[in-house]
């Protein structure tokens, strides 16, 4: 492989295609919905999609430390541009403007979100955004400590789970939903320590990856099973996680079938039937930002109405299904649309804006 640029790994891309999905799936319930009693399959997307999503992100991070102020300043401003950016962007775009709702959306908990009228899963973003340093400054102690070693990352992964369990709950939540990024940067870091495992897994048997994907599936019913009455509605925008253990269980059993099935598809198309492809599954994993942001008031604003209208009596779940998979293929067209006129509101930024570096301008009739 030339120079140091990394080659992409395609089942994470088959695994975010998949976790989008049940993020749209999931928001097919309003936020009053989901504080009472929603259907059982939309409590079991919530217990995996944003736990899964922080995982996904952390296999996708190549834990380098960074060793001077140019490198501390890329880092800082990369992270800026591509997730603060955008979260302010579109949270105002979506929300009911006045000053009021300004400082709501820069305090950035899911509860501030909420009084504006903007796009409440927004909090994501925030969430990410301090995730990430949260990660970053971890990545400076290990590598350091142990430089080059991935597994070691498990125990500030853990720390990390348990301090935002731990965290006393405060009614409007954290500014930039800092309790919340405890345990995003744990997903994340759990993420970095396991790579390895995940690619080396994802070479095994096609029997290996079937009996696999079964086993935790079975495992995670089972864990359902034992749960019983009280399986609740993980929300992780506001730091409600339930019984934590078995949140726990849930998310990594949850994820680890997500993760079994991208591998399966993956030997599919390359092994099994080449003539199936999955590049529209992995061009969808590499849009999941814009899609993110696009989807949520197309699909509650139109899609559930119009498919509940055009199937009045039928089932509910068929309408659900439905209107997610309008959302997600309007989203996709707007998403390209806003990729090739307006990139930066997706948090797409060339590598000078990211940089910092001025582009020179040729005068006139310069050779």
């Amino acid at each position: 492989m030339a120079g140091n640029k990394r080659k992409r790994i395609e089942i994470i891309d088959v695994a975010k295609c998949i976790a989008i999905f049940m993020v749209i799936l999931g928001h097919t319930a309003t936020n009053e919905e989901l504080l009472g009693t929603p259907p059982v399959f939309i409590r079991i997307l919530y217990s995996i999609h944003m736990p899964l999503f922080f995982f996904l992100s952390g296999l996708s991070i190549a834990p380098k430390g960074l060793k001077t102020w140019a490198e501390w300043k890329f880092f800082l401003r990369k992270t800026v541009l591509t997730i603060a950016i955008p979260y302010l962007l579109w949270a105002l775009i979506y929300c009911n403007f006045n000053f009021q709702n300004v400082g709501w959306i820069l305090y950035g908990s899911w509860k501030a979100l909420g009084k504006t009228g903007t796009v409440t899963s927004l909090w994501y973003l925030s969430c990410l955004f301090c995730a990430r340093i949260f990660v970053q400054g971890i990545v400076e102690l290990v590598s350091r400590i142990v430089p080059g070693k991935r597994l070691p990352y498990l125990i500030p992964a853990a720390a990390c789970l348990v301090i935002g369990v731990v965290l006393p709950d405060i009614e409007i939540g954290y500014p930039w939903c800092l309790n919340i990024a405890f345990t995003a940067a744990g997903c994340i870091l759990l993420g970095i320590a396991l790579r390895n495992g995940v690619i080396e897994l994802s070479v095994q048997k096609g029997w290996v990856l079937l009996s696999l994907l079964a086993a935790s599936a079975a495992s995670y019913a089972a864990a359902l099973y034992l749960c019983s009455d009280g399986f609740v509605t993980i929300m992780m925008c506001k730091g409600a996680y339930g019984n934590p253990f078995y949140a726990l269980a849930f998310a990594l059993l949850g994820g680890f079938a997500v993760l079994a099935l991208a591998m399966i598809l993956k030997r599919m198309a390359n092994e099994w039937l080449p003539g199936v492809s999955l590049k529209p599954f992995i061009y969808l994993g590499q849009h999941t930002m814009g899609v993110f942001l696009l989807h949520k008031p197309m699909l509650q604003s139109i899609f559930l109405p119009a498919f509940g209208k055009l199937l009045s009596g039928g089932p509910d779940i068929l309408v659900r299904l439905l209107a997610t998979i309008a959302s997600l293929l309007a989203s996709l067209v707007l998403c390209k649309l806003i990729e090739y006129y307006i990139p930066e509101l997706v948090g797409i930024f060339s590598k000078d804006i990211i940089s910092g570096r001025k582009t020179a301008h040729k005068q006139p009739g310069a050779a």
